[in-house]
């Protein structure tokens, strides 16, 4: 290859062949990217076009939406899943093969137009094959990396190479390959990626230039460039010269690649032209990647549809299927083995008329013309089962605007095609009704004026519909109850009709539906019913049956001589008698075999009305035969109700028994089944519903007997759940249209409770096919409804306070915002609640005292609230409450005042009594409020704020919070970089000893440089780092640093080779395992001895971790690490802290020297602390010492050492030498004064 007159050979590789002439890029096998590069396998549909069309898979063989509307002006762009669907795989596709022919052009770009005689192999050139090779084979990328660097490190005869990637911010990179470096430096090291670097340089001078562009960057002497400031890596090692490529990624640069030396050495254009060669290569390598996965990712999205998706071969005649997804499978039952190569129509069979022939031509014509369509044709399953399909058909047209295929998106529309219909027949169902219905219909509004007559009312008042629009009823009714009326037509004849009213809406307002059902003839048959008596009896002594009447106590008032003819007696011997006299067996009662007495005395009365009983009975006769009867009785009431007997008639069978014998059994049979069973079995009567059989699970399930079932005239109606009527009324009228259902539905016992039904309902016809009985079994689901309702309550309550969780919570306080938007007069606060000191009681007492402690809250919290209130725990000792329907902000502040009152009562939890606070956090609604988690973070934020305030407080959320939340998450965005910017910065105070008053140690103490607001104290920032971790690197990098500088301050003053720094120790790093380590590499980097560190620590610290500060503190001594106990007096000071833990010094906080006075508590409390230090063999260190009195008392009390403004201010650390190189200062002490008897203080 030529460029720039220098010629570039590739070293052979056994098996291929250079043809002389050729450029070598052109010639290399490996060059030859659709052949060698190893991509994921094309789908073969794909394929298949490339060899029937000889077309090249190019973005715009997906262009679809374009070219088509280019083509089909009239197209109608769907917006609908399928066509979402399609345009995704459109786009994924295309994305595809942008990186396919991206790819071949950066590698085509290499290959040289003239032809010329193969030039020797170079060195490179071999080089620049083996990487080729490895790039096209390598399936790990960044194995290949490695591989790359250490070739061209060889290669070129380099001490370095390395791989720099991009990383995703932008703002750094990172050394993700190289050779010739640390390993550890590999994958960890990273620089800046602005023009502080190198390789930052490189990336910013080559800025959105296209690949072909890249410009490397040669220096010969990095000592003495100007461009960028060096890195540190690369002065560390002694860089000198070096050249970076910059190397592309698939959409932006992937990073940098770079060789250095040590030496000062001038890269030839040879060597400058093999390493693009190379970071092309690497580029393409980084492509293939991304392609790889994008195509990967398309055919699991493909496959992941629940549509089916099915791709067909346009240039064939037939349109056979090329592709089918799993969708397809599932809703056919058809493999794609199955369907490859076949055309559609297999799904089809040989219904197509009507409206289904109208779709299949309107496909046809689609397919025919290219165009894309939307059809629903009734297509069949494998199985045979029919279902909808609703199809989607979109055309592809290749680059040169031929039709290649077509897409079909595939939807089971057959429960919606179902709802249609059974919608469509309902509305007709009800149409026809309301037009057929014999009673007359009207729908009188409000006002009392009609809007609605069917025609039977029309032809009651024999008025056209125009005559009764819009006219007055004036007729008065009370709405769900009967009442006669009588009508008098314009005819002159008289109508008497039954009304019912009841309250429906119309047309968006309230109305009457009035029924008018015309009983004239009834009111006439009762006009007749006295004559019709008359002739009762006569017919009563002409009937061929036997009849009698029994009173109240069952004795005989009637019987007529058919009855005395056929038992052989007179009328007046069977009046003299009970019935039961002359009965031998009554027959399907338990009780009948049993002996003579035991049946007459269970012959059972008659007193449900309308409710007859049969029996078989067997008489004898006065000659001892038998006579086989079948007795019909029913109860006698009068017309006021009153139960006045039993009405019986006998007729003889006995010529029938003997066929009904085998019959009888059969049945008996049958009743011990249904009687075993724990389902509802019953039968009704299909017309009127009247109770034809009940098993005996009915009675447990509706929680009454049997015989009180059925002597219930509205029975499967009176009990069902007020809420489930219409439900059930809708599910006979279904019952009657389809022959069979199913429906849940609830029942209401005697007693009260409600019981869940399952239904299932079968319409048993006669000859005729008309309606005969209703057969259905009731299965009791109570106990599954009632687990699914548990498991919807405990998904929303909180199982320990069973009060309403935080899904639940933020749902209510979701309906407050909208109701809110609608009334902005109802307004409403959220209080965020938290205890004050829970988990030290939950440490301390154990986790069960707290959940009593958390149900003991919740029940005070319910007695704060009203009944509409809400009250939520959120988790842990969190608490949130909605208050609604506020006037002002008065109210919820004394609902906060009524909380704090009731929480300041102890708590008696085990005979011990606990007493706690809470603060509270409260956010008032604003019209500014979207979401409810909006609320509850400002109510959450003000909690902070109270928190802060003291405790046991409350505080209203106002946007000077918010605005301190901002500063606040602001200030931890700018502490994470503050390390890597280096604004930390250590100062240093004197630590003097009081005896000598020579300086003995100094504390290293962080102060940050903030660029824009200036040095910021640890007060402002160790507090975030505390919480959000940071503290651990801050630490680390504190004790290096301070280790550091000390070591430099003993080389320059060898006097104080005695001087120790004390560094504070935070809980988080002694919680982490590093610690150790650290100071381990600290003491072996440094050379500093182990008892020149003293690490601080807090009383709290221990407290919070002590078994592990004991393990740490203990190897830390071990290691001859000095300890000491910082701000001591001011936790939760204990005397088993000093004995438990190796602690070589204590602090006394400041608080209790800044107040010391002669003969005061403070003073006698630092006195303790010096002798009890004392006596432990501890040293004491004061803080705090300002004033010439404080040092005058604490030299008296005997303590150790002290600092404070009185010596010195902390000292920047570049300033310490300074202060030091002045003179080494000592400062002056008094001398202690000794006293015999009784001891005086200084100054007393």
């Amino acid at each position: 290859m030529d460029k720039g007159g220098k010629t570039y050979n590739l070293a052979m590789i056994p098996g291929d062949v250079v043809t002389p002439g050729t450029p070598f890029f052109a010639q290399m096998p490996w060059m030859n990217i659709w052949s060698r590069f190893k991509f994921p396998p094309m789908p073969w549909w794909v394929a298949k076009q490339r060899s029937l069309g000889g077309l090249s898979l190019t973005p715009s063989l997906w262009e679809l939406e374009r070219d088509n509307q280019e083509r089909k002006p009239t197209a109608t762009n769907l917006e609908h899943r399928q066509q979402r669907e399609i345009d995704q795989l459109k786009r994924q596709l295309l994305e595809a093969e942008q990186a396919k022919e991206k790819l071949a052009r950066e590698l085509a770009q290499h290959q040289n137009s003239p032809s010329q005689p193969p030039p020797p192999v170079s060195g490179l050139q071999t080089a620049l094959a083996r990487l080729g090779q490895w790039g096209i084979l390598s399936r790990d990328l960044y194995g290949f990396f490695d591989q790359a660097t250490e070739l061209i490190r060889t290669a070129l005869g380099v001490d370095y190479c390395g791989l720099w990637e991009l990383l995703p911010n932008r703002s750094a990179l990172v050394l993700c390959a190289g050779d010739g470096w640390d390993k550890a430096l590999v994958g960890n090291y990273t620089i800046d990626a602005t023009n502080r670097s190198y390789a930052g340089y490189t990336i910013q001078h080559n800025g959105d230039r296209r690949m072909e562009d890249y410009e490397p960057i040669v220096e010969l002497d990095l000592r003495i460039s100007t461009k960028f400031r060096a890195s540190p890596l690369l002065h560390n090692l002694g860089i000198v010269s070096g050249i970076n490529l910059m190397v592309a990624g698939p959409r932006t640069a992937f990073g940098v690649l770079g060789v250095y030396s040590l030496t000062a050495r001038k890269f030839t254009e040879e060597e400058i032209e093999f390493l693009k060669v190379a970071s092309h290569i690497l580029a393409a390598a980084i492509d293939r990647q991304e392609y790889e996965e994008r195509l990967l990712l398309l055919q699991q999205a493909i496959d992941a549809s629940s549509n089916g998706i099915l791709i067909t071969d346009a240039l064939g005649s037939d349109n056979a299927v090329v592709y089918a997804n799993q969708g397809f499978e599932t809703i056919t039952g058809f493999n794609r083995e199955e369907v490859i190569g076949q055309n559609c129509r297999f799904l089809l069979n040989e219904d197509r008329q009507g409206e289904q022939n109208k779709q299949l031509e309107k496909l046809r014509t689609a397919i025919a013309h290219g165009q894309e369509c939307e059809v629903v044709l009734k297509n069949y399953r494998k199985d045979g089962a029919s279902f909808w399909n609703h199809l989607y058909l979109s055309p592809i047209y290749n680059q040169q605007n031929f039709l290649v295929n077509f897409i079909g998106i595939q939807t089971d529309v057959t429960q919606q095609k179902l709802a249609e219909q059974q919608l469509r027949a309902s509305e007709e169902f009800f149409s026809s009704m309301i037009v057929t219905i014999t009673d007359g219909l009207l729908i009188v509004d409000q006002e009392g004026i009609i809007q609605f007559v069917n025609p039977a009312a029309r032809e009651m008042f024999k008025r056209q519909e125009g005559e009764l629009l819009q006219q007055p009823f004036g007729i008065p009714f009370v709405a769900d109850q009967a009442t006669e009326i009588t009508l008098t037509p314009l005819d002159g004849s008289m109508v008497v009709a039954e009304m019912r009213v009841s309250p429906i809406h119309w047309q968006k307002g309230k109305a009457f539906l009035v029924s008018l059902r015309d009983i004239t003839e009834q009111h006439q048959a009762r006009l007749a019913l006295a004559e019709s008596e008359k002739k009762y009896r006569y017919i009563v002594e002409l009937t061929s049956e036997g009849i009698w009447i029994l009173d109240q106590d069952q004795q005989t008032t009637f019987a007529n001589q058919q009855l005395a003819d056929m038992l052989g007696y007179s009328v007046q011997e069977i009046l003299e008698k009970n019935i039961t006299a002359f009965v031998l067996v009554i027959h399907h009662l338990p009780e009948s075999q049993n002996s003579h007495q035991k049946t007459l005395q269970s012959f059972p009365r008659c007193v449900l009305p309308n409710h007859g009983q049969v029996y078989d009975v067997q008489f004898q006769r006065r000659d001892g035969s038998v006579l086989w009867g079948l007795v019909s009785r029913s109860a006698w009431y009068d017309q006021w109700g009153n139960y006045r007997g039993e009405l019986a008639m006998l007729t003889d069978i006995t010529k029938r028994k003997s066929a009904e014998q085998a019959l009888s059994a059969s049945e008996q049979r049958l009743e011990g089944i249904l009687g075993s069973i724990q389902d509802v079995v019953w039968s009704a009567d299909a017309v009127s519903f009247a109770t034809l059989y009940l098993n005996p699970t009915t009675a447990m399930v509706y929680g009454q007997s049997l015989e009180v079932c059925y002597q219930s005239q509205n029975f499967w109606f009176e009990q069902v759940h007020p809420g489930d009527r219409l439900l059930l009324e809708y599910h006979l009228q279904l019952l009657m249209e389809k022959d069979q259902t199913e429906l849940e539905y609830r029942i209401v016992q005697p007693g009260g409770k409600e019981r869940w039904l399952f239904r299932r309902s079968q319409l048993v016809r006669d000859g005729e096919h008309q309606p005969l009985r209703i057969d259905s079994i009731d299965s009791d689901i109570t106990e599954r409804k009632l687990a699914a309702e548990k498991l919807h309550y405990n998904a929303n309550h909180d199982s320990l306070t069973n009060l309403p969780n935080r899904s639940m919570f933020l749902d209510r306080l979701g309906h407050a915002l909208q109701r809110n938007l609608r009334r902005r007069d109802l307004r409403f606060a959220v209080l965020f609640l938290d205890l004050d000191g829970f988990k030290i009681i939950n440490d301390s007492l154990g986790h069960s005292c707290g959940d009593l402690l958390l149900q003991g809250i919740a029940h005070r919290l319910r007695q704060c609230l009203r009944p509409e209130d809400t009250l939520a725990r959120l988790g842990g000792d969190e608490f949130t409450m909605l208050i609604e329907n506020i006037t002002c902000p008065e109210d919820v502040i004394a609902v906060a005042q009524r909380i704090h009152q009731e929480l300041q009562k102890p708590f008696n939890l085990n005979g011990q009594e606990i007493f706690t606070n809470t603060s509270i956090g409260i956010a008032l609604n604003h019209p500014h409020y979207g979401h409810p988690q909006d609320v509850l973070r400002d109510a959450d934020t003000a909690m902070y704020r109270a928190k802060a305030a003291g405790k046991g407080r409350y505080a209203i959320f106002n946007q000077t919070m918010h605005h301190h939340a901002v500063q606040r998450l602001q200030r931890e965005n700018d502490l994470r970089r503050a390390i890597d910017r280096q604004e930390l910065q250590l100062h240093y105070q004197p630590i003097v000893c009081l005896k000598t008053g020579q300086l003995q140690g100094v504390e290293a103490l962080v102060r940050w440089q903030h660029p824009e607001e200036g040095l910021i104290l640890p007060e402002e920032f160790v507090a975030i780092a505390e919480e959000t971790g940071l503290i651990v690197p801050m630490g680390d990098w504190i004790l290096w640093e301070a280790s550091r500088q000390i070591l430099e301050l003993k080389q320059s003053f060898p006097q104080l080779s005695h001087l120790q720094v004390s560094i504070n120790v935070s809980s988080r790093q002694l919680r982490d395992q590093r610690l150790l380590k650290t100071v381990d590499e600290i003491l072996s980097s440094t050379n500093l001895a182990p008892q020149d560190l003293k690490l601080e620590i807090t009383e709290s610290l221990l407290i919070d971790n002590l078994n592990l500060a004991a393990d740490v503190l203990k190897s830390l001594r071990q290691r001859n690490i000095q300890i000491s106990l910082d701000d001591f007096g001011t936790g939760y000071s204990s005397l088993s802290y000093l004995h438990r833990f190796p602690i070589n010094t204590i602090k006394v906080d400041r608080s209790f020297v800044n107040t010391m006075e002669p003969n005061n508590q403070n003073t006698a409390i630092v006195h303790t602390i010096v002798t009890l230090a004392h006596t432990l063999g501890l040293d004491v260190i004061a803080e705090g010492i300002e004033t010439e009195r404080h040092l005058t008392q604490l030299h008296w009390l005997g303590c150790d050492a002290g600092q404070g403004y009185y010596f010195a201010r902390p000292i920047p650390s570049e300033d310490l030498l300074d202060f030091l190189t002045i003179q080494i200062p000592r400062w002056s002490v008094p001398a202690v004064t000794e006293c015999h008897g009784d001891r005086k203080e200084p100054f007393s």
